[in-house]
């Protein structure tokens, strides 16, 4: 006759324990251990707690056959929990029969989870942005660095205690900026945080040292009989020395009007663009001929570039040209077009 035993699993994506509203998965292995093949073998969810789970699903349908000597089959049922704490039990059966014979045999087996609410856990939004909002990505010298994070709790369960950790660089071999702190965290002090309610931290920082840059942030939190810390690594900032973030306008400044190139000065050619793209610098003499010709390429948009462009004083062929007025001009790949005087002497 065939002989049918069985083994029960119920399990939840959060064990040990099922959270309010999973989905929790009964699982009834069933193995003849007969000598004859069980045929019509079908599976019955005979009893379950109604005040922790919804109306459950159809059963599994019948399966034809089971061999004998060891032959298995695993029938699953997918239950939801109705958003109530309790032990979620339930009973589970399959009978099967052999065929021509009037010989049956039934394996039944009883079993649960418990369900409460889930722990506190949190899903985070970190975002590292400089002053310009068009351009949050770069940053000047000494200007501010704004760190925010948001912290959103997707648990069941209330976050006590919620502590903004200590902010440090995130160091890798590509992390070549730094910046120092200046205000934060805000808020300082603990807070509790309900299930899907979120809080904002923020910090500021002064850029330092040029290149790129990240911090690695996180928070601590309780809820009852747990203490989690989590960490969370930020998005990378470039730090440009000479460069400063202003409103989008097309302009070309000197920083003087007169030099000696002679003592080592140069003359500085400050200038931003509201597009992206290039800019040609090109020198002339008051007769009109061209004596320098300097390009830049790959400029951003929003950005006073202070100390990227200028002149030493040298013609193409790299000599000095002589004590006089020159015309500094500048073209950009846009509209920008802008002529400046300054007066080169040789003492």
């Amino acid at each position: 006759m065939p002989n049918l035993q069985s083994v029960l699993t119920v399990s939840a994506a959060t064990m040990p324990n099922a959270a309010l509203n999973q989905f929790i998965t009964v699982v009834l292995n069933v193995t003849n251990v007969g000598v004859i093949a069980a045929t019509a073998v079908t599976p019955t969810l005979d009893a379950y707690n109604a005040a922790v789970f919804l109306a459950p699903p159809p059963d599994p349908a019948p399966l034809a056959s089971i061999a004998a000597y060891g032959g298995a089959a695993a029938f699953t049922w997918i239950l939801q929990n109705n958003g109530s704490s309790g032990y979620a039990s339930v009973t589970v059966s399959a009978i099967g029969t052999s065929a021509g014979l009037s010989l049956t045999s039934t394996t039944t087996q009883t079993g649960g989870i418990t369900v409460q609410p889930s722990g506190a856990d949190f899903a985070t939004q970190i975002s590292l942005s400089g002053p310009n909002a068009a351009n949050p990505t770069v940053v000047g010298l000494g200007e501010v660095v704004t760190l925010i994070m948001t912290v959103t709790n997707i648990g069941q369960t209330t976050a006590d205690t919620v502590v903004p950790m200590p902010v440090t660089p995130y160091v890798t071999s590509s992390s070549t900026g730094s910046a120092v702190v200046l205000t934060g965290p805000a808020p300082l002090s603990a807070v509790t945080i309900a299930p899907g309610a979120a809080v904002t931290f923020m910090w500021t920082y002064s850029a330092t040292v040029g290149g790129t840059v990240s911090f690695t942030a996180g928070i601590q939190w309780t809820y009852p009989g747990n203490t989690k810390t989590a960490y969370y690594v930020s998005p990378a900032i470039n730090i440009q020395p000479g460069i400063s973030q202003i409103t989008a306008v097309d302009t070309m400044l000197l920083n003087k009007n007169k030099f000696n190139p002679l003592t080592g000065e140069t003359v500085g050619i400050t200038f931003s663009l509201v597009a992206p793209g290039s800019v040609t610098i090109m020198i002339y003499n008051v007769a009109g001929e061209k004596v320098r010709t300097i390009n830049y390429s790959g400029l951003q948009s929003n950005i006073l570039y202070t100390q990227l462009a200028s002149w030493d004083g040298k013609a193409d062929d790299g000599m000095l040209v002589t004590s006089g007025i020159y015309y500094i001009k500048m073209k950009s790949s846009g509209s920008l077009e802008v002529i400046k005087t300054v007066a080169l002497v040789k003492q």
